[in-house]
């Protein structure tokens, strides 16, 4: 919705609503003139539904159940949005509950910083924790999802869903971790289900098998996406392990 180009012309040029203008480029052909306005719609960039295919009783369905199109990830023949896609979307909404529209202070901060993640460069700060006290036969990955299910229970805006356009978040209470999987095909972000109802040894299985799963192409489409929070490792690069909170749109159903 913001503007691309700006116009301006001087008024003293303007006779009879006809511009005299000079131009000393090479035009091939013939180029004809007229004083007919064409009006054209506006196009909106950014948050839109323009171009995403979907029926017209598909689009219906969208609108009687809430359920705005562009954060439904199509799974139909040629991206084709279907009728499952945006059942399984409004369903998705209706478990995390409604959307929580920030107000005041934080409504200014999300747009600030939504505004410095777009136009400043990025800097990041990196420190160093002492796990000495941990057994040397440690599982560092699940010790890793319990810290990060902690730091979630101590501050529950941690897993949220943020939506910039309405400003507002959904606060979930269930922590879907998804775990990045690198392949020589690329990466892939498997889900790990409600992460802190589960013990140590149903999440290293849990875990063994996605993992199976992704490097053996037999990954269904839905453990890859309704994720609230990523662990991502670095290590390989000879770098840190990074735990990331997907901000601020980190959806797609």
């Amino acid at each position: 919705g913001d503007p691309m180009v700006e116009f301006s012309i001087d008024d003293s040029k303007i006779k009879s609503q006809e511009l005299n203008i000079s131009d000393d480029g090479t035009v091939v052909g013939e180029v004809k003139h007229g004083k007919n306005v064409i009006a054209e719609p506006t196009l909106h960039v950014g948050h839109t539904t323009h171009g995403l295919k979907a029926t017209p009783a598909v689009r219906a369905l969208a609108h009687r159940l809430d359920v705005d199109l562009s954060i439904v990830t199509p799974t139909g023949p040629d991206g084709m949005v279907s009728a499952k896609d945006v059942e399984r979307a409004a369903k998705i909404l209706t478990e995390v509950g409604p959307m929580e529209l920030l107000r005041g202070t934080r409504r200014t901060m999300a747009r600030t910083m939504s505004q410095a993640h777009a136009e400043v460069v990025a800097v990041t700060v990196s420190d160093d924790a002492d796990i000495d006290a941990w057994a040397k036969d440690e599982d560092l990955t699940i010790r890793l999802i319990r810290a990060i299910i902690s730091g979630c229970k101590a501050e529950t805006s941690l897993n949220a869903w943020y939506d910039s356009h309405a400003v507002g978040r959904r606060v979930l209470e269930k922590i879907d971790l998804g775990i990045a999987v690198d392949t020589k095909d690329g990466l892939f972000v498997p889900v790990l289900r409600d992460v802190g109802k589960r013990g140590r040894e149903d999440l290293r299985g849990s875990l063994n098998r996605i993992k199976e799963d992704v490097r053996a192409r037999k990954i269904p489409a839905e453990e890859l996406r309704g994720y609230t929070f990523t662990l991502s490792n670095f290590g390989t690069f000879g770098a840190v392990m990074r735990i990331q909170l997907l901000y601020p749109q980190p959806w797609q159903f």
